[in-house]
């Protein structure tokens, strides 16, 4: 994620014990642990309202859907809904046999 390799981890480590100290560094780790668990625990939360915000919006399309509410459905040009086709289509007014030229 961070693109960090062994060598710079190692450096960060011993940066860590010289500007901490080898005293106050599990104190440290463990409140930086911690951090991290709330911040986890914050985007887990965050996701989690964020499809349950989408879930319900699904559900209200679908009640509209089934309660036939269906004003905000468009007529997509070559649609095969025997409505959106205009009465004088070319296929309904050909001749029913013969052979074509004649």
């Amino acid at each position: 994620m961070f693109d960090i390799g062994w060598p710079e981890l190692a450096l960060v480590v011993l940066l860590a014990i010289l500007v901490i100290g080898p005293k106050e560094l599990p104190l440290v780790l463990r409140t930086l642990g911690r951090w991290a668990g709330k911040a986890r625990a914050l985007v887990r939360d965050f996701r989690s309202s964020l499809n349950e915000i989408a879930k319900e919006a699904e559900l209200d399309e679908f009640r509209r859907m089934a309660s036939g509410d269906m004003s905000e459905k468009a007529i997509e040009p070559g649609s095969t809904d025997e409505k959106a086709r205009p009465a004088s289509d070319s296929s309904v007014n050909r001749p029913s046999g013969g052979t074509r030229g004649e």
